[in-house]
């Protein structure tokens, strides 16, 4: 028989392959000896394909061992190929592909791949084609190898378009189609093939489909704002997976709801989504690293929005971890994750480090954006449009294209590679240099203004100390000369007090000027330091209201009013007050006469907002810029005693405790300032 004559030379194929590997590999001679024996009962199993089905299965029970594993593998399509099966041949090299894949020898696989689909043509075996140019058009697409998975997508649905298949790989096929115009902005077309997509799992009654379609569906809605319909198509796909249990799928989604939750700074929400998530993927059989660096990453990013860059880093690092884990380590996942690092770097101060990771992330954007420019999406899905039969002569002509040209493309990159290795060492030890040589410049100079600092502090202090001592000796001679009025004619007495009480208030008002200063000497040497607890805004702003309006002479009261019972922040309670009364009295001296302050907090975007109106006199346009500068009074206070301190010293301990001040004044009518501090979570 055929089979039988097929069988022996084959037979003697393996014997020379194990003499030749005997020294080197025991194991193999003895498991190559015992498949000899398998083909000597040759008159029993006379089915081609359960032969292959051996070697193949072999091949993976020995996947630990490479060398036999590649043995075993090769055997397969020497052995199809000497019976000259086309089907055979493509199985046994989607199997080679396959342990390629697994020992992460990708450039073995794709080739492997691409002589698949060569056989599987030869043998009509048009369903095969399409899965397997699906297979491998999503490896090119986690790549980043956008052009080349278009190719295999396009490939693909030209087949399933001209044959009369009933799987769902049509599907897939138009969902991975909309992936990459999503991934290359055209989110017109992107939109157009996830419905399609979606179309075609609803007619299959497939859920991971409908659930995978209406997911990328928000995801294209997200990228065009939409945020609405981008959180209703999410949540329909979460339904879905849910109901069918589906927790691989509905763990992307979560991240995805939690992101948008994220992004609204409702922290709790967001944290919930990415929890449930995390239980999802904890509970797989086989982890999956991809997803699981994505959930770490976007709790990593949660913390870093709520300023708790510790916790941040900690599952930042974590993410990392878990994605070099993967088999493609793909690019967009790592960019994200540098671009994080770099933002927590830049954060804590450590530069050095920030601009490490930007480079890292900005070496893989520039290479995302290389592969985007050199995709011609729009000419492939013209060429689509035109024609919708599949032409074996054109693939034939792609295929030799590819195989000819894989090893000059190859030498193409390595020399390339090369190049930009060269550019980038001696761009990276430039920067370097100049890095070094600028931390030198700027230590020096942090160095001369601390000394010029420390000297300013000294002298103010110094200063301030002197002038309290001829004020006290002053002060103390008043009220003696007080004691002895009784001395003084009564004619003069009038005029004495005058002069007596005139001397008091100035030396009061000097007195004030050396505790502001004092004071302002203190803030600028850094020797405060805010001691931040919480404390309900609420509460103080209306003790502060009526504190200030209780000392008022003219009789004029605070007008309070708040939009929240209760405004929990994290401050300094004794500097929160100080800063409040400061721009508060302000507000009282320059309205007399007029209408009382009004007070009113309040809640914007989970930011506390304290507003300070007054009716007074306002401030001119033109010194609206220098109004925060210390000892800064405007134009239009001449009569009005002031140090022009109070107003400084209330942003200094605003900005201390994280927070912001703003002003917003028309002359002759009025001037509001606005104190804003983060809300506290609870």
């Amino acid at each position: 028989m055929i089979e039988g004559d097929l069988l022996g030379n084959k037979s003697s194929c393996f014997y020379t392959r194990s003499n030749s590997n005997y020294y080197a590999n025991m194991k193999n001679v003895f498991l190559l000896v015992i498949l000899n024996l398998f083909y000597s009962l040759s008159t029993y199993a006379n089915d081609l394909d359960d032969w292959i089905d051996v070697l193949i299965k072999s091949s993976w029970k020995n996947i630990d061992d490479s060398v036999t594993a590649y043995d075993f593998a090769r055997e397969a399509v020497v052995f199809a190929k000497n019976n000259n099966n086309s089907a055979a041949i493509g199985n046994a090299y989607v199997n080679l592909a396959n342990i390629s894949r697994h020992y992460r020898i990708y450039s073995d696989a794709v080739n492997y791949y691409e002589k698949a689909v060569y056989h599987y043509s030869d043998a009509n075996q048009f369903e095969k084609i399409t899965e397997l140019l699906c297979t491998k058009g999503r490896y090119h697409y986690d790549l980043g190898e956008y052009k080349d998975a278009m190719k295999d997508f396009i490939r693909g649905l030209r087949i399933y378009d001209s044959l009369d298949l009933n799987n769902d790989t049509k599907a897939w096929l138009l969902r991975y189609i909309g992936s990459v115009f999503k991934r290359e902005g055209d989110q017109r077309k992107a939109l157009q093939y996830y419905n399609q997509a979606f179309d075609e799992f609803v007619k299959l009654d497939d859920a991971d489909g409908m659930a995978s379609s209406l997911n990328n569906i928000g995801n294209v809605y997200g990228i065009l704002e939409d945020e609405s319909l981008q959180l209703e198509y999410y949540k329909k796909a979460l339904r879905i997976a849910e109901e069918h249990d589906l927790k691989w799928r509905a763990a992307i989604i979560l991240d995805n709801i939690g992101s948008i939750y994220s992004e609204r700074y409702d922290f709790e929400s967001a944290m919930m989504y990415f929890d449930k998530s995390y239980i999802y993927l904890s509970q797989r059989d086989k982890p999956d690293y991809d997803l699981l660096s994505i959930n770490y990453q976007n709790r990593a990013r949660l913390f870093y929005l709520n300023n708790n860059n510790t916790k941040a880093l900690e599952l930042l690092k974590e993410a990392e971890r878990l994605i070099l884990k993967t088999e493609k380590k793909q690019k967009l996942e790592l960019r994200d994750i540098y671009k994080l690092y770099a933002d927590l770097y830049k954060d804590e101060g450590d530069f050095k480090k920030a601009y490490e990771y930007y480079l890292m992330y900005d070496e893989l954007s520039d290479s995302l954006e290389n592969a985007k420019t050199a995709i011609e999406i729009e000419r492939l899905q013209l060429g689509f449009e035109r024609d919708r039969e599949l032409e074996r002569n054109e693939t034939e002509r792609v295929l030799n294209d590819v195989r000819f040209s894989n090893q000059a493309r190859i030498m193409n990159w390595l020399i390339l590679g090369s190049i930009l290795f060269v550019i980038f060492s001696l761009v990276f030890f430039i920067q370097k240099r100049k890095i070094a040589s600028v931390n030198v410049v700027l230590q020096d100079s942090l160095k001369k203004e601390k000394a010029l600092g420390y000297l300013k502090s000294r002298f103010v202090s110094t200063a301030s100390h002197q002038f309290r001592t001829p004020l006290t000796v002053i002060k103390a001679n008043v009220s003696l000369l007080d004691m002895h009025n009784d001395a003084i004619r009564e004619d003069v007495l009038p005029i004495y007090n005058k002069c007596k009480d005139r001397i008091n208030e100035q030396i009061d008002n000097m007195t004030a000027l050396m505790n502001q200063v004092l004071l302002l000497s203190k803030i600028n040497s850094g020797t405060i330091k805010p001691n931040i607890e919480k404390v309900d805004i609420v509460e103080l702003c209306a003790d502060i209201s009526q504190e200030i309006s209780s000392i008022q002479d003219d009789g004029r009261n605070t007008t309070f009013e708040s939009e929240i019972e209760i405004g929990i922040v994290l401050v300094d309670p004794n500097l929160a007050r100080q800063a409040i009364s400061n721009v508060l009295s302000n507000a009282f001296k320059y309205s007399q006469g007029r209408k009382p302050p009004k007070v009113r907090v309040g809640i914007i975007d989970r930011r506390i907002e304290i507003s300070i109106r007054d009716s007074g006199i306002g401030i001119p346009e033109e010194d609206l810029n220098l109004l925060f500068q210390p000892f800064f009074r405007a134009s239009n206070t001449d009569g009005i005693f002031g140090t022009g301190l109070g107003i400084s010293v209330a942003r200094e301990y605003v900005e201390m405790m994280s927070g912001e001040i703003e002003v917003k004044s028309t002359e002759n009518e009025g001037t509001e300032f606005i104190i804003r501090f983060d809300q506290a979570i609870q």
